[in-house]
Protein backbone atom coordinates (compact mmCIF):
# COMPACT_ATOMS: atom_id res chain seq x y z
CA UNK A 1 0.00 0.00 0.00
CA UNK A 2 1.05 3.57 -0.99
CA UNK A 3 1.05 4.37 3.26
CA UNK A 4 3.99 1.93 3.34
CA UNK A 5 6.17 3.66 0.86
CA UNK A 6 9.15 5.18 2.27
CA UNK A 7 9.82 8.64 1.97
CA UNK A 8 13.37 9.09 0.33
CA UNK A 9 15.72 11.87 -0.97
CA UNK A 10 17.16 12.15 -4.44
CA UNK A 11 20.77 11.89 -2.76
CA UNK A 12 19.34 8.98 -0.80
CA UNK A 13 18.52 7.15 -4.41
CA UNK A 14 21.09 8.17 -7.04
CA UNK A 15 24.47 7.67 -7.68
CA UNK A 16 25.10 10.91 -9.22
CA UNK A 17 23.60 14.38 -9.11
CA UNK A 18 25.60 16.40 -10.99
CA UNK A 19 25.18 19.07 -14.05
CA UNK A 20 26.68 19.75 -17.26
CA UNK A 21 29.85 22.09 -18.38
CA UNK A 22 30.28 25.24 -16.76
CA UNK A 23 32.50 26.73 -19.37
CA UNK A 24 31.35 27.12 -22.87
CA UNK A 25 33.76 26.20 -25.75
CA UNK A 26 33.72 28.54 -28.96
CA UNK A 27 31.44 26.72 -31.66
CA UNK A 28 32.87 25.18 -35.10
CA UNK A 29 31.15 24.29 -38.14
CA UNK A 30 31.97 20.54 -37.95
CA UNK A 31 32.83 19.35 -34.75
CA UNK A 32 30.39 17.12 -31.70
CA UNK A 33 27.56 18.70 -30.39
CA UNK A 34 27.06 20.50 -26.96
CA UNK A 35 23.50 20.67 -25.85
CA UNK A 36 21.84 23.15 -23.24
CA UNK A 37 18.08 23.53 -22.41
CA UNK A 38 16.97 24.36 -25.04
CA UNK A 39 17.99 20.70 -26.67
CA UNK A 40 15.75 18.92 -24.12
CA UNK A 41 12.66 17.21 -25.02
CA UNK A 42 9.94 15.49 -23.21
CA UNK A 43 11.27 12.52 -25.70
CA UNK A 44 14.71 13.02 -25.46
CA UNK A 45 17.52 15.16 -26.65
CA UNK A 46 17.00 17.02 -30.01
CA UNK A 47 20.15 17.90 -31.36
CA UNK A 48 19.13 18.82 -34.95
CA UNK A 49 19.64 22.37 -33.96
CA UNK A 50 22.68 21.75 -31.04
CA UNK A 51 25.88 23.69 -31.01
CA UNK A 52 29.03 22.25 -32.05
CA UNK A 53 32.41 22.18 -30.40
CA UNK A 54 36.33 21.69 -31.35
CA UNK A 55 36.69 17.62 -31.00
CA UNK A 56 39.25 18.73 -28.45
CA UNK A 57 37.28 20.13 -26.10
CA UNK A 58 34.51 17.80 -26.12
CA UNK A 59 37.20 15.12 -25.14
CA UNK A 60 37.81 17.36 -22.32
CA UNK A 61 34.07 17.53 -21.20
CA UNK A 62 33.54 14.12 -21.45
CA UNK A 63 36.33 13.55 -19.16
CA UNK A 64 34.82 15.93 -17.17
CA UNK A 65 31.12 13.53 -16.87
CA UNK A 66 29.47 16.30 -18.78
CA UNK A 67 28.22 13.34 -21.54
CA UNK A 68 25.18 12.12 -19.75
CA UNK A 69 25.26 7.92 -19.96
CA UNK A 70 22.13 5.18 -21.02
CA UNK A 71 19.68 5.25 -18.08
CA UNK A 72 20.19 8.99 -16.51
CA UNK A 73 18.03 11.45 -15.97
CA UNK A 74 17.48 14.87 -17.39
CA UNK A 75 15.97 17.85 -16.66
CA UNK A 76 16.04 22.03 -17.38
CA UNK A 77 18.18 23.24 -14.02
CA UNK A 78 18.55 27.21 -15.45
CA UNK A 79 16.40 29.73 -16.89
CA UNK A 80 12.36 30.16 -17.50
CA UNK A 81 11.85 26.51 -18.22
CA UNK A 82 13.45 25.53 -14.83
CA UNK A 83 12.19 22.02 -13.92
CA UNK A 84 9.64 22.26 -16.96
CA UNK A 85 11.49 19.76 -19.10
CA UNK A 86 12.79 16.47 -18.09
CA UNK A 87 13.83 13.48 -20.46
CA UNK A 88 15.20 10.15 -19.66
CA UNK A 89 18.74 8.73 -22.20
CA UNK A 90 17.41 5.80 -23.30
CA UNK A 91 20.31 4.94 -26.16
CA UNK A 92 23.88 6.43 -26.59
CA UNK A 93 24.01 10.15 -26.53
CA UNK A 94 26.91 11.59 -28.65
CA UNK A 95 27.07 15.30 -27.23
CA UNK A 96 28.28 16.63 -24.01
CA UNK A 97 25.99 19.11 -21.93
CA UNK A 98 25.72 22.41 -20.40
CA UNK A 99 25.49 23.41 -17.05
CA UNK A 100 21.87 24.40 -17.82
CA UNK A 101 21.12 20.85 -17.55
CA UNK A 102 21.24 18.78 -14.77
CA UNK A 103 21.90 15.00 -14.64
CA UNK A 104 20.81 12.35 -12.41
CA UNK A 105 21.49 9.02 -12.21
CA UNK A 106 19.46 6.56 -10.37
CA UNK A 107 20.60 3.76 -7.97
CA UNK A 108 19.11 0.83 -10.31
CA UNK A 109 18.46 -1.21 -7.36
CA UNK A 110 16.23 1.65 -5.26
CA UNK A 111 14.43 3.48 -8.40
CA UNK A 112 13.82 3.09 -12.05
CA UNK A 113 15.20 5.78 -14.20
CA UNK A 114 11.88 5.78 -15.92
CA UNK A 115 9.91 6.15 -12.80
CA UNK A 116 12.13 9.21 -11.44
CA UNK A 117 11.41 10.99 -14.78
CA UNK A 118 7.35 10.79 -14.28
CA UNK A 119 7.57 11.74 -10.81
CA UNK A 120 9.72 14.66 -12.41
CA UNK A 121 6.76 15.49 -14.91
CA UNK A 122 3.85 15.16 -11.93
CA UNK A 123 2.28 18.76 -12.04
CA UNK A 124 2.06 18.52 -8.01
CA UNK A 125 5.86 17.46 -7.76
CA UNK A 126 7.15 19.99 -10.29
CA UNK A 127 4.83 22.94 -7.77
CA UNK A 128 6.80 21.17 -5.30
CA UNK A 129 10.20 21.65 -6.92
CA UNK A 130 9.81 24.98 -7.93
CA UNK A 131 8.70 26.42 -4.60
CA UNK A 132 11.62 25.18 -2.65
CA UNK A 133 14.89 24.42 -5.33
CA UNK A 134 14.59 27.14 -7.42
CA UNK A 135 16.60 30.95 -6.89
CA UNK A 136 17.85 33.61 -8.67
CA UNK A 137 15.00 36.28 -9.53
CA UNK A 138 16.30 37.32 -13.06
CA UNK A 139 17.52 33.77 -14.10
CA UNK A 140 15.71 31.08 -12.11
CA UNK A 141 18.27 28.64 -11.24
CA UNK A 142 17.93 25.03 -9.54
CA UNK A 143 20.86 25.08 -6.45
CA UNK A 144 21.87 21.12 -7.02
CA UNK A 145 23.18 21.07 -3.43
CA UNK A 146 19.77 21.85 -2.48
CA UNK A 147 17.81 20.02 -4.86
CA UNK A 148 19.66 16.78 -3.03
CA UNK A 149 16.92 17.48 -0.41
CA UNK A 150 13.86 16.85 -2.55
CA UNK A 151 11.78 14.09 -1.40
CA UNK A 152 10.60 11.24 -3.57
CA UNK A 153 7.76 8.82 -2.22
CA UNK A 154 9.49 5.63 -3.19
CA UNK A 155 7.52 2.46 -4.27
CA UNK A 156 8.17 -0.97 -4.24
CA UNK A 157 11.02 -1.52 -7.32
CA UNK A 158 8.74 -3.90 -8.81
CA UNK A 159 5.68 -1.49 -8.14
CA UNK A 160 7.69 0.98 -10.10
CA UNK A 161 8.05 -0.65 -13.14
CA UNK A 162 4.83 -1.60 -13.24
CA UNK A 163 3.68 1.87 -13.25
CA UNK A 164 6.36 2.88 -15.60
CA UNK A 165 5.12 0.14 -18.24
CA UNK A 166 1.45 2.20 -18.13
CA UNK A 167 2.74 5.34 -18.65
CA UNK A 168 5.75 4.27 -21.27
CA UNK A 169 2.53 2.42 -23.25
CA UNK A 170 0.72 6.09 -23.40
CA UNK A 171 3.51 7.86 -23.97
CA UNK A 172 5.26 5.50 -26.82
CA UNK A 173 1.63 6.37 -29.04
CA UNK A 174 2.21 10.00 -28.24
CA UNK A 175 5.93 9.89 -29.49
CA UNK A 176 5.05 7.60 -32.55
CA UNK A 177 2.03 9.63 -34.03
CA UNK A 178 3.79 12.93 -33.59
CA UNK A 179 6.71 11.01 -35.73
CA UNK A 180 4.08 9.91 -38.03
CA UNK A 181 3.03 13.34 -37.99
CA UNK A 182 6.37 14.83 -38.94
CA UNK A 183 6.70 12.42 -41.59
CA UNK A 184 3.76 13.51 -43.35
CA UNK A 185 4.58 17.82 -42.66
CA UNK A 186 7.89 16.43 -44.79
CA UNK A 187 5.92 14.61 -47.24
CA UNK A 188 3.38 17.67 -47.95
CA UNK A 189 6.75 19.92 -48.42
CA UNK A 190 8.52 17.92 -50.58
CA UNK A 191 5.68 17.74 -52.70
CA UNK A 192 5.27 21.54 -52.73
CA UNK A 193 8.89 21.96 -53.39
CA UNK A 194 9.03 19.65 -56.44
CA UNK A 195 6.05 20.76 -58.11
CA UNK A 196 6.41 24.71 -57.38
CA UNK A 197 9.41 25.71 -56.85
CA UNK A 198 11.70 23.10 -58.57
CA UNK A 199 9.07 22.55 -61.46
CA UNK A 200 10.75 18.71 -61.80
CA UNK A 201 8.07 17.20 -63.29
CA UNK A 202 7.96 19.72 -65.96
CA UNK A 203 11.54 20.07 -66.28
CA UNK A 204 11.50 15.67 -66.69
CA UNK A 205 8.89 16.17 -69.27
CA UNK A 206 11.38 18.82 -71.74
CA UNK A 207 14.33 16.42 -71.19
CA UNK A 208 12.14 13.48 -72.59
CA UNK A 209 11.05 15.57 -75.21
CA UNK A 210 14.54 16.69 -76.26
CA UNK A 211 15.54 12.74 -76.04
CA UNK A 212 11.91 10.97 -77.78
CA UNK A 213 8.84 12.26 -79.59
CA UNK A 214 6.94 9.73 -77.92
CA UNK A 215 4.34 11.25 -75.71
CA UNK A 216 4.37 8.31 -73.44
CA UNK A 217 7.52 8.45 -72.87
CA UNK A 218 7.16 12.32 -71.91
CA UNK A 219 4.28 11.32 -69.52
CA UNK A 220 5.85 8.61 -67.67
CA UNK A 221 8.67 11.03 -67.64
CA UNK A 222 7.02 13.32 -65.15
CA UNK A 223 5.33 10.37 -63.42
CA UNK A 224 8.79 9.54 -61.93
CA UNK A 225 9.70 12.77 -61.41
CA UNK A 226 6.42 12.81 -59.08
CA UNK A 227 6.54 9.37 -57.64
CA UNK A 228 10.34 8.62 -57.43
CA UNK A 229 9.43 5.46 -58.93
CA UNK A 230 11.90 3.77 -61.96
CA UNK A 231 10.17 2.84 -65.25
CA UNK A 232 9.76 -1.11 -63.85
CA UNK A 233 8.25 0.38 -60.52
CA UNK A 234 6.15 2.41 -62.85
CA UNK A 235 5.11 -0.99 -64.69
CA UNK A 236 4.76 -3.04 -61.70
CA UNK A 237 2.22 -0.35 -60.29
CA UNK A 238 0.54 -0.55 -63.37
CA UNK A 239 0.00 -3.99 -63.17
CA UNK A 240 -0.91 -4.11 -59.55
CA UNK A 241 -2.55 -1.08 -58.61
CA UNK A 242 -4.20 -0.02 -61.86
CA UNK A 243 -6.01 3.08 -60.48
CA UNK A 244 -3.29 4.16 -58.64
CA UNK A 245 -1.50 4.12 -62.07
CA UNK A 246 -3.91 5.89 -63.59
CA UNK A 247 -4.23 8.38 -60.72
CA UNK A 248 -0.45 9.32 -61.02
CA UNK A 249 -0.85 9.43 -64.71
CA UNK A 250 -3.91 12.26 -64.26
CA UNK A 251 -1.45 13.92 -61.99
CA UNK A 252 1.31 14.07 -64.54
CA UNK A 253 -0.42 15.18 -67.52
CA UNK A 254 -1.48 18.08 -65.76
CA UNK A 255 1.87 19.59 -65.57
CA UNK A 256 3.60 21.80 -68.90
CA UNK A 257 6.24 20.60 -71.27
CA UNK A 258 8.01 24.35 -71.71
CA UNK A 259 8.94 27.32 -69.24
CA UNK A 260 8.71 30.86 -69.79
CA UNK A 261 9.78 34.20 -68.49
CA UNK A 262 8.29 35.73 -65.24
CA UNK A 263 8.77 38.58 -62.73
CA UNK A 264 10.14 35.67 -60.63
CA UNK A 265 11.98 34.01 -63.18
CA UNK A 266 11.40 30.67 -65.10
CA UNK A 267 7.84 29.35 -64.88
CA UNK A 268 6.00 26.72 -66.65
CA UNK A 269 4.19 28.01 -69.57
CA UNK A 270 0.83 28.92 -68.64
CA UNK A 271 1.78 29.64 -65.06
CA UNK A 272 2.29 33.48 -63.65
CA UNK A 273 3.64 35.59 -60.83
CA UNK A 274 0.76 37.37 -58.20
CA UNK A 275 0.34 38.14 -54.78
CA UNK A 276 -0.60 36.51 -52.53
CA UNK A 277 -3.46 38.83 -51.54
CA UNK A 278 -4.88 37.23 -54.63
CA UNK A 279 -4.96 33.44 -53.28
CA UNK A 280 -6.15 34.50 -49.49
CA UNK A 281 -7.43 36.55 -46.75
CA UNK A 282 -5.49 38.47 -44.34
CA UNK A 283 -6.32 40.26 -41.30
CA UNK A 284 -5.12 40.97 -38.06
CA UNK A 285 -6.23 39.14 -34.60
CA UNK A 286 -8.31 40.75 -31.92
CA UNK A 287 -7.38 41.46 -28.05
CA UNK A 288 -9.95 38.88 -26.20
CA UNK A 289 -11.68 40.78 -23.30
CA UNK A 290 -11.08 37.84 -20.72
CA UNK A 291 -8.55 35.47 -20.75
CA UNK A 292 -7.47 32.43 -18.87
CA UNK A 293 -3.61 30.03 -18.41
CA UNK A 294 -5.33 27.36 -18.16
CA UNK A 295 -7.87 25.19 -19.88
CA UNK A 296 -11.14 24.79 -17.92
CA UNK A 297 -15.11 24.59 -18.18
CA UNK A 298 -15.43 28.05 -19.85
CA UNK A 299 -12.48 29.10 -20.76
CA UNK A 300 -11.40 26.32 -23.43
CA UNK A 301 -10.70 28.30 -26.62
CA UNK A 302 -7.08 28.54 -27.50
CA UNK A 303 -5.79 32.21 -27.54
CA UNK A 304 -3.14 31.77 -30.47
CA UNK A 305 0.04 34.15 -30.10
CA UNK A 306 2.71 34.89 -32.82
CA UNK A 307 4.28 31.35 -32.30
CA UNK A 308 2.03 29.21 -29.79
CA UNK A 309 -1.20 29.47 -27.75
CA UNK A 310 -0.65 31.96 -25.14
CA UNK A 311 -3.87 30.60 -23.11
CA UNK A 312 -7.40 30.28 -23.52
CA UNK A 313 -10.38 32.44 -23.80
CA UNK A 314 -14.58 31.94 -23.56
CA UNK A 315 -15.23 33.22 -26.67
CA UNK A 316 -14.61 32.14 -30.63
CA UNK A 317 -13.17 34.30 -33.19
CA UNK A 318 -12.88 31.98 -36.00
CA UNK A 319 -14.65 28.79 -36.37
CA UNK A 320 -13.02 27.50 -39.58
CA UNK A 321 -9.70 26.15 -39.83
CA UNK A 322 -7.22 29.39 -40.55
CA UNK A 323 -3.50 29.54 -40.77
CA UNK A 324 -1.88 32.28 -38.15
CA UNK A 325 1.29 34.05 -38.13
CA UNK A 326 2.72 36.43 -35.82
CA UNK A 327 2.47 39.95 -36.80
CA UNK A 328 4.01 41.70 -33.67
CA UNK A 329 7.69 40.16 -32.12
CA UNK A 330 8.01 36.29 -33.11
CA UNK A 331 7.64 35.72 -37.27
CA UNK A 332 8.58 32.70 -39.10
CA UNK A 333 6.35 30.56 -37.29
CA UNK A 334 3.54 29.46 -38.99
CA UNK A 335 0.28 27.80 -36.81
CA UNK A 336 -2.64 25.93 -38.31
CA UNK A 337 -6.02 25.29 -36.24
CA UNK A 338 -8.57 22.22 -37.19
CA UNK A 339 -10.62 23.89 -34.34
CA UNK A 340 -12.33 26.90 -33.37
CA UNK A 341 -9.86 29.64 -31.75
CA UNK A 342 -9.32 32.97 -31.08
CA UNK A 343 -6.00 34.62 -32.75
CA UNK A 344 -4.46 37.66 -30.60
CA UNK A 345 -3.54 41.14 -31.90
CA UNK A 346 -0.06 40.06 -32.54
CA UNK A 347 -1.30 38.08 -35.09
CA UNK A 348 -2.34 37.78 -39.12
CA UNK A 349 -4.87 35.81 -39.73
CA UNK A 350 -4.93 33.64 -43.51
CA UNK A 351 -7.96 32.12 -44.72
CA UNK A 352 -7.79 30.62 -48.39
CA UNK A 353 -9.71 27.94 -50.60
CA UNK A 354 -6.16 26.80 -51.41
CA UNK A 355 -5.62 26.10 -47.82
CA UNK A 356 -2.40 23.64 -48.16
CA UNK A 357 -0.67 25.58 -50.98
CA UNK A 358 -0.87 29.00 -48.94
CA UNK A 359 0.36 27.03 -46.03
CA UNK A 360 3.55 26.21 -47.80
CA UNK A 361 3.91 29.45 -49.36
CA UNK A 362 3.47 30.89 -45.68
CA UNK A 363 6.71 28.56 -44.69
CA UNK A 364 8.97 29.73 -47.32
CA UNK A 365 8.27 33.75 -47.03
CA UNK A 366 11.45 35.59 -45.86
CA UNK A 367 10.09 37.58 -42.99
CA UNK A 368 12.77 39.32 -42.11
CA UNK A 369 12.95 41.53 -45.73
CA UNK A 370 9.52 42.36 -44.55
CA UNK A 371 9.54 43.78 -41.11
CA UNK A 372 8.90 47.71 -40.86
CA UNK A 373 9.52 47.42 -36.72
CA UNK A 374 12.34 49.28 -35.26
CA UNK A 375 11.65 48.55 -31.76
CA UNK A 376 10.37 45.35 -32.32
CA UNK A 377 9.61 42.90 -35.44
CA UNK A 378 7.12 43.74 -37.01
CA UNK A 379 4.97 43.03 -40.53
CA UNK A 380 1.78 44.27 -41.97
CA UNK A 381 -1.38 42.73 -43.77
CA UNK A 382 0.03 44.80 -46.84
CA UNK A 383 3.62 43.51 -46.89
CA UNK A 384 1.62 39.73 -46.60
CA UNK A 385 -0.86 40.46 -49.55
CA UNK A 386 1.73 41.62 -51.65
CA UNK A 387 4.47 39.39 -51.49
CA UNK A 388 5.04 37.61 -54.80
CA UNK A 389 4.31 33.51 -55.49
CA UNK A 390 3.38 31.41 -58.05
CA UNK A 391 0.37 30.88 -59.43
CA UNK A 392 0.23 27.11 -61.25
CA UNK A 393 -2.52 25.77 -62.92
CA UNK A 394 -6.09 25.30 -61.43
CA UNK A 395 -6.44 22.17 -61.66
CA UNK A 396 -2.94 20.94 -60.68
CA UNK A 397 -3.72 23.54 -57.61
CA UNK A 398 -6.34 21.32 -56.89
CA UNK A 399 -4.94 17.84 -57.29
CA UNK A 400 -2.21 19.39 -54.42
CA UNK A 401 -4.52 20.45 -52.46
CA UNK A 402 -6.60 16.92 -52.14
CA UNK A 403 -3.13 14.81 -51.49
CA UNK A 404 -2.13 17.39 -48.95
CA UNK A 405 -5.05 18.02 -47.13
CA UNK A 406 -5.59 13.97 -46.73
CA UNK A 407 -1.84 13.65 -45.12
CA UNK A 408 -3.07 17.06 -43.06
CA UNK A 409 -6.44 15.27 -42.21
CA UNK A 410 -4.34 12.35 -40.31
CA UNK A 411 -2.43 14.78 -38.61
CA UNK A 412 -5.29 16.67 -37.28
CA UNK A 413 -6.68 12.65 -36.23
CA UNK A 414 -3.20 11.78 -34.75
CA UNK A 415 -3.37 15.44 -32.75
CA UNK A 416 -6.28 14.82 -31.30
CA UNK A 417 -5.60 11.02 -29.95
CA UNK A 418 -2.13 12.41 -28.61
CA UNK A 419 -4.70 15.34 -26.12
CA UNK A 420 -6.64 12.41 -25.67
CA UNK A 421 -3.96 10.23 -24.68
CA UNK A 422 -1.96 13.24 -22.74
CA UNK A 423 -5.25 13.81 -20.99
CA UNK A 424 -5.34 10.71 -19.51
CA UNK A 425 -1.69 10.29 -18.86
CA UNK A 426 -1.72 13.31 -17.17
CA UNK A 427 -4.86 12.33 -14.80
CA UNK A 428 -3.17 8.95 -14.01
CA UNK A 429 0.06 10.45 -13.24
CA UNK A 430 -0.55 11.85 -10.02
CA UNK A 431 -2.84 8.72 -8.67
CA UNK A 432 -0.02 6.26 -9.54
CA UNK A 433 2.79 8.58 -7.88
CA UNK A 434 0.72 8.64 -4.86
CA UNK A 435 -0.89 5.23 -4.63
CA UNK A 436 -4.23 6.65 -4.75
CA UNK A 437 -4.78 4.30 -7.67
CA UNK A 438 -3.37 0.58 -8.48
CA UNK A 439 -1.47 -0.36 -11.23
CA UNK A 440 -3.77 -2.66 -12.26
CA UNK A 441 -6.98 0.28 -11.98
CA UNK A 442 -4.55 1.75 -14.21
CA UNK A 443 -4.52 -1.17 -17.01
CA UNK A 444 -8.05 -1.27 -16.95
CA UNK A 445 -8.42 2.95 -17.34
CA UNK A 446 -6.09 2.89 -19.98
CA UNK A 447 -7.57 0.05 -21.59
CA UNK A 448 -10.92 2.06 -21.94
Amino acid sequence: MSSDWPTKTLDDVCEKITDGAHASPNSVINGKYMASVKDLTPFGVDLSSARQIDVEDFNKLVKQGCRPEVGDVLIAKDGNSALDTVCTVRKPLDAVLLSSVAILRPDTEQLDYDFLKYYFSSKSVIEYLKSNFISGAAIPRVVLRDFRKAKIKLPPLDVQKKIVAVLNSLNDKIELNIQINETLEAMAEVIFKSWFVDFEPVKAKISAIEASEDAEDVTRAAMSAISGKTDEELDQLQAEQPENYTQLKTTAELFPFTMQDSELGELPEGWRAGDLGEFASISSGKRPKLKSDCKNKEFNVPLIGASSIMGYVNEILYKESILVIGRVGTHGIVQRTFQPSYPSDNTLVIRSKYHEYVYQILNSIDYGSLNVGSTQPLITQTSIKHSKIVIPDKSLLDRFENISASMFSKINSNNTENQNLCDLRDSLLPKLLSGELSVDAADLAEGN
